[in-house]
């Protein structure tokens, strides 16, 4: 099984700047983007509180 995926549009510019930003980070893309993600997360938890999962395998759980 895959893991799951995040999709965006934006502009060949960003994509441009955000791979020389990884590769200074010594990550590829998507390493890059998973650390953004968690450090994202992480701060909003940090002010907001811990954000609490739904089990998907439960009946109803899980977002949509």
């Amino acid at each position: 099984m895959g893991y799951p995926q995040i999709k965006t549009y934006t502009t060949k510019e960003n994509v441009e700047k955000f791979k020389y930003i990884a590769e200074q980070n010594n990550r590829n893309s998507s390493k890059e983007l998973e650390m953004l993600v968690k450090k994202h997360i992480a701060a909003y938890e940090q002010e907001h509180g811990e954000i609490t999962v739904p089990d998907p395998n439960q009946v109803g759980g899980g977002y949509k």
